[in-house]
């Protein structure tokens, strides 16, 4: 469907490594659903990419609306080979304050799982009472979980690298089926004290507390070696986007409801604190960002792209 509404070109997909059969991508649309349904063309490949918008959308709300946050307040992330393509197509249903596609975005998980921490967690399951006496044998449980996971972390990187030490008891009363985490201070375990900061927990989740006994359900550490992001170089500011500008092509505009010219630009030869007003198409090796005419976007200092609502 983004083939035949002209958001991909069939001869540079994946910077001209594969090629796409438009010929076939159109006659499975025309016979598969344009056909049946007597619509258009171009009508049918534009329902599809309205009934991935319609059921992406209603996912987002659930997570948003109907927990109380306002879309208007939050901007969309548009990562991976698709994202671009999509993403602004979502946020501008949504209302999202802005869409922000980062710089390669194809690899943008990839290069995510470079900067993160390298992070172990083991756990074990006790299942005991939380009483005085059960100070001693949870503090040689965490001895030996803490030393497990400080051991494979230490594996994983350098000798000098920052660890750090995260302890948790899984504690619920007494008859109950969930437990809450609650982490544990520095130091000796203290069972009495962990009874009450359990306690406040829960009343502060469910509103009350129950006069049950404290049950210990697993104990977990959890050991991160904080390792320093790779550093984000800035863009090469500049003020012609024009440079950019490749030959264009007729695609589909959701604004206009129609096919219509759409500029086509090499993402490459953008540069910080240039502006594009849609519709439009940014191309790179691996995706795609696509701007309908009611939506623009600044290149920021870190080459992202950041795409908003256009109200000129």
């Amino acid at each position: 469907a983004a083939a035949v509404l002209g958001y991909l070109d069939p001869d540079n997909f994946l910077g001209g490594s594969m090629d796409l059969d438009l010929d076939a991508a159109r006659r499975g649309i025309a016979e598969q659903i344009a056909a049946p349904l007597d619509l258009p063309l171009w009508r049918a490949a534009a329902g599809i990419l309205s009934v991935m918008v319609a059921g992406t959308t209603g996912a987002l709300r659930q997570v948003t609306v109907e927990r109380g946050r306002d879309l208007r307040e939050y901007s969309l992330l548009a990562f991976g080979g698709a994202g671009p393509l999509f993403v602004p197509l979502i946020g501008r249903e949504v209302g999202a304050r802005q869409v922000v596609v980062p710089h390669n975005p194809a690899v943008f998980s990839a290069w995510g799982m470079l900067g993160t921490d390298v992070v172990e967690d083991v756990g074990r399951t006790v299942l005991a009472p939380l009483v005085p006496e059960a100070g001693s044998a949870l503090d040689e449980v965490f001895a030996e979980l803490c030393d497990r996971a400080d051991e494979r972390v230490r594996a994983q990187c350098s000798s000098d690298a920052e660890l750090r030490t995260e302890r948790l008891v899984e504690l619920r009363y007494a008859g109950q089926e969930h437990a809450l985490a609650v982490e544990l201070e520095d130091g000796a375990v203290d069972p009495t004290r962990l009874a009450e900061r359990f306690g406040e927990l829960h009343r502060r989740l469910y509103g009350h507390q129950l006069p049950n006994a404290v049950q210990v359900l697993a104990a977990r550490a959890t050991v991160r070696a904080v390792l320093a992001f790779p550093a984000i170089p800035e863009a090469e500011v500049g003020d012609d986007p024009e440079r950019a500008r490749r030959a264009g092509r007729n695609a589909f505009d959701f604004a206009a409801g129609a096919m219509v010219p759409f500029a086509c630009y090499d993402r490459t030869l953008l540069r910080a604190g240039e502006r594009l007003v849609g519709p439009a198409v940014i191309e790179e090796a691996t995706t795609v960002t696509v701007l309908q005419s009611d939506q623009c976007l600044e290149v920021d200092r870190l080459g992202h792209l950041v795409i908003g609502a256009h109200r000129g």
